[in-house]
Formats: structure tokens, C-alpha cells, sequence
């Protein structure tokens, strides 16, 4: 189980995706993992953040963990449309996640931005994070210019898209994600959803 994700959301920061994660089995979560890897590097903090672990093949690894995993979320908050980063994993999927064996879960925490990627304007026009990923991986001027006027149906049509989950709280998350896997009965591994955190 495969986790996309902005750590540094103000709202459903890292300490929450850890949360969540910490409630599925053999969730790959990148920051855990890959100081156990090769290349794997760690950098002082800026003040009041926290450091990350860096490694040198992260891409390498995690399009890796992208081909084999049958299963992955995509927490979209704030903090994922401004992370080129995070746009860098949907362009991934855009190629690589389209098996029918690919089960891709949306979860809009951040209801506003659902609705802004939801309206069916490109992208280049509506996110800093994208047009820096369009720039950055794109220097062909007519795919750079094709990709800036992709939507998010574009892309979401493009992979499998097994469940949209629209909640805001981890709790939320956690309860709509069990309800997925019962309705569509669904081999995704879950601990203990017993553990209703109140801390939302």
C-alpha cells in the first residue's frame, strides 16, 4: 500500500500521515524506508521543521514501490498541489499505474482543493507545484505546453481510480477507507481500526 502525500500540511500534516499509515500493513511511506537504503543522506532541519531523510535514489525506489504495489492513496491536502514533488508521483502514475490490477484510491482531505481540481481547468493555470513540475521534467516546449493544459480528469482517466473518499479528518479517513474495502470487498490489509484518535 502506496502513500502519496504533502508533509507539510498545515492542517494534515506528516505526524497525521504517519497515523495513517502506522494503520495499514507494508505501507510504504519514503521517510521510513529509505534510511534502511542505499544513498540514504540526512540534512540539518530548518528551525521549527523536521528533518527528513534524504536519499539519492528516492525516484528510483519509490517508482519501484509504484509498479509492484496493487494498491495506492493519494492524500490530496493544500500542501500536495504545491509540492512538485507530489504532482512528480501523479505524473508517474499517469504512466505507470493503468492495469487493471491497480486499485487507486482519491482522498480529497481538503475539500476546497477537491473542487478547484474538480473544475476542469488546467492545471498549469491553478497550481505553482504543477507548472514547477511541468518546467522541471518537461523541457520539450510543445509537451511542456501540453501538460500545463492537462486537468485533473486527465489524469484520473487515465489511471484506475478504484474510490473518491471526501473527509476531512483522520478518523474520517480511516472509517471511509474501511468502508471501501467492505463495499468493494477488497483485499486491502488493515491493524486495528479501533484506535479512534481524537486528535483530528
Amino acid at each position: 500500500f502506496l502513500l502519496s502525500f504533502g508533509s507539510e500540511d498545515e492542517v494534515f500534516g506528516f505526524v497525521k500521515i504517519l497515523q495513517l499509515a502506522n494503520a495499514l500493513n507494508s505501507t510504504y511511506v519514503d521517510s521510513q524506508k529509505l534510511p534502511a537504503l542505499g544513498g540514504s543522506y540526512l540534512i540539518p532541519p530548518e528551525p521549527g521543521k523536521l528533518s527528513h531523510p534524504r536519499n539519492i535514489f528516492w525516484m528510483e525506489y519509490y517508482k519501484g514501490a509504484m509498479e509492484k504495489t496493487p494498491k495506492m492513496c493519494f492524500v490530496i491536502t493544500k500542501a500536495w498541489t504545491k509540492s512538485k514533488n507530489c504532482w512528480q508521483e501523479m505524473g508517474w502514475a499517469y504512466d505507470i499505474r493503468i492495469q487493471a490490477d491497480h486499485k487507486n484510491i482519491i482522498v480529497f482531505q481538503d475539500q476546497v482543493t477537491g473542487e478547484e481540481l474538480e473544475s476542469g481547468k488546467p492545471l498549469g493555470d491553478l497550481f505553482d507545484g504543477y507548472r514547477e513540475y511541468c518546467v522541471a521534467n518537461f523541457k520539450n516546449t510543445e509537451e511542456r505546453h501540453r501538460r500545463l493544459n492537462f486537468t485533473w480528469r486527465t489524469y484520473t482517466e487515465r489511471i484506475n481510480v478504484h474510490s473518491y473518499i471526501r473527509e476531512s479528518t483522520l478518523e474520517g479517513i480511516k472509517r471511509s477507507l474501511e468502508e471501501v474495502m467492505v463495499l468493494h470487498e477488497t483485499e486491502l490489509p488493515i491493524n486495528d481500526w479501533t484506535w479512534c484518535l481524537v486528535n483530528n
